[in-house]
């Protein structure tokens, strides 16, 4: 009987031990090497971000050495792509990244563009952007599903029509934005939220038309997104709430200001004005309120 628990509890953790045993891979990528007999080991390293993303297994990080790349790459598979130190790593799309796996992130890499979107993100899984730049696009990250997480921090976006677009279909998507730099002279918005939960901590905003537009459809009620510690200067309006119902948009602790004729806050009927200043806050406000419909 002994002989026989021992038998069954071996051939029940054989699986676990060898999944326990099995490690992520490191992927290499150089801009010159000879793509003939590559690996993606460091001897033999791939010769494009493509090749090494598809060769990769869930959980493998691929890192890539200084140049430049002009491809656009599709991550389906739950990897980390590298940078080289210092945003060496320089990407030129010819069309939009995507990433659709979940736990696919990107750390490091500067993406030039001329137009067009730069990264577009399934929001449906997790994701990580972090330690990024994003220079001259139409968009530079567009993130758009439902019922999923993603982190984009310690980013900058410079100069582009749009810094970030998030779309959720009213459906709570959780996506934290957090100490990016978004500088855009004459641009649109820094930050558009669309029918999506999301939250903003200690992003720094400057130039766009609308800093943050946050819109969503009348009678559609999320759980409430968070602005907080942000600063946000040189635009026309500092935050706009529009379609809001129920507190979905709680505005705190942000500092506004610069040197355009302003509105720190333009609220399209939707302002409590139990927790709120003036419908319409002038230049270098600090804002402390909440954002919602009185019921």
């Amino acid at each position: 009987m002994i002989r026989r628990f021992i038998a069954v509890a071996l051939a029940l953790t054989a699986p676990s031990l060898a999944a326990a045993g099995a490690s992520a891979t490191t992927l290499y990528v150089e801009v010159d090497a000879d793509p003939a007999g590559a690996d993606g080991t460091a001897d033999h390293p791939f010769a494009s971000i493509s090749a090494a993303v598809g060769a990769a297994d869930s959980g493998d990080q691929v890192v890539v050495g200084a140049g430049t790349f002009a491809e656009s790459v599709h991550v389906d598979v739950a990897v980390t792509i590298v940078g080289h130190p210092g945003l060496r790593t320089v990407v030129r799309p010819p069309s939009t990244w995507t990433l659709s796996a979940a736990g696919a992130a990107l750390d490091g890499l500067l993406f030039e563009g001329s137009g067009g979107w730069s990264v577009a993100v399934d929001a449906r899984r997790p994701f990580t952007v972090q330690g990024c730049q994003f220079e001259r696009f139409g968009v530079a990250l567009w993130i758009e599903g439902v019922g999923g997480s993603g982190v984009v921090r310690d980013s900058r976006l410079l100069d582009n029509r749009n810094g970030i677009v998030m779309l959720g279909s009213g459906h709570a998507t959780h996506v934290l934005v957090e100490r990016n730099q978004i500088v855009s002279p004459g641009a649109m918005s820094g930050i558009y939220a669309g029918d999506t939960r999301w939250r903003g901590y200690q992003n720094r905003i400057s130039g766009p038309s609308w800093g943050v537009y946050h819109r969503l459809p009348r009678h559609r009620h999320l759980p409430i997104s968070d602005l907080r510690g942000n600063l946000i200067t040189d635009v026309f309006v500092g935050v706009t709430g529009a379609g809001l119902d129920r507190h979905e948009l709680r505005v705190r602790a942000n500092t506004i200001g610069g040197w355009r004729p302003t509105f720190g806050l333009v609220a399209s009927d939707v302002i409590d004005t139990r927790d709120a200043p003036d419908r319409q806050q002038a230049l270098s406000a600090s804002l402390d309120f909440a954002v919602g419909r009185t019921r």
